[in-house]
């Protein structure tokens, strides 16, 4: 007996969906642009605590120091 997998969420051939457009209002480049920068600084201050925290912590494993 071949047992068929369980069919989860929406099958592909459903018709139920509409997606319609929203209006958006005029983008303002400063305010994009502000946003975009904020993102970049945050990702490479995650980054570099990242970085910083790896090389801090001693290597643990086959290296034992006391002995």
């Amino acid at each position: 007996m071949s047992r068929r997998k369980k069919k989860q969420g929406r099958p592909t051939t459903s018709n139920r969906v509409w997606i319609l457009p929203e209006p958006n209002e005029k983008l303002d480049a400063r305010k994009l642009s502000r946003a975009f920068l904020a993102l970049a600084l945050h990702q490479a201050a995650d980054e570099a605590e990242a970085e910083q925290e790896h090389t801090e912590k001693p290597a643990s494993g086959d290296h034992d120091e006391s002995a």
